[in-house]
């Protein structure tokens, strides 16, 4: 990864973040928010493959943990995860965009959004972390499927962006006349 390209990356998660920490955790329902952060692995690892997915997991995952009162390094740890899995399905041939159904890019999102819930319960739970048992799962679970779903298109178009031709799908490049 080009410096160009890890700058690119840095902008996005620290969009993310602030979007994050400066609008999304001020809407709660049932003292639950969603979280976007899971989007960042999800999308970098759909566009690149599972290397560049588990890296941009833990980077963020890093970012948000030096926001949160949890026991540090979960976030990166459920972020690495879900970047190389994500990974996984890009690797599958499992493309996310033109020509695609319209609901993959999306569905894809309420899974990655899914299993940030899902994993950071269980993880935090086992790390002994007493805050994990008094959530309202169903809730979360339920708002961070329809937030993740709504904002999985505009993160992957960031992150095609942000990777540039080292993402997925690469452009062809425009031949100049010869006149």
């Amino acid at each position: 990864m080009s410096g160009r390209v890890g700058l690119r990356m840095a902008l996005v998660m620290l969009v993310t973040i602030s979007l994050q920490a400066g609008l999304l955790d001020s809407i709660t329902i049932s003292h639950v928010h969603p979280e976007i952060i899971w989007l960042v692995p999800a999308a970098a690892g759909l566009v690149a493959g599972p290397g560049v997915g588990a890296v941009s997991g833990f980077a963020a995952g890093l970012w948000i943990d030096c926001l949160l009162p949890t026991p540090f390094g979960l976030s990166a740890l459920v972020g690495t995860i879900i970047g190389y899995l994500a990974g996984l399905l890009e690797q599958r041939g499992v493309v996310v965009g033109s020509g695609q159904v319209f609901w993959v890019g999306p569905g894809l999102g309420a899974a990655a959004g899914l299993m940030g819930v899902l994993l950071y319960g269980v993880l935090g739970w086992l790390m002994g972390s007493d805050g994990f048992a008094s959530i309202d799962y169903l809730v979360l679970t339920l708002l961070e499927v329809v937030v993740a779903a709504s904002l999985m298109m505009p993160m992957l178009w960031s992150v095609r962006w942000a990777l540039g031709a080292e993402g997925g799908e690469r452009r062809p490049r425009r031949r100049r006349a010869a006149w």
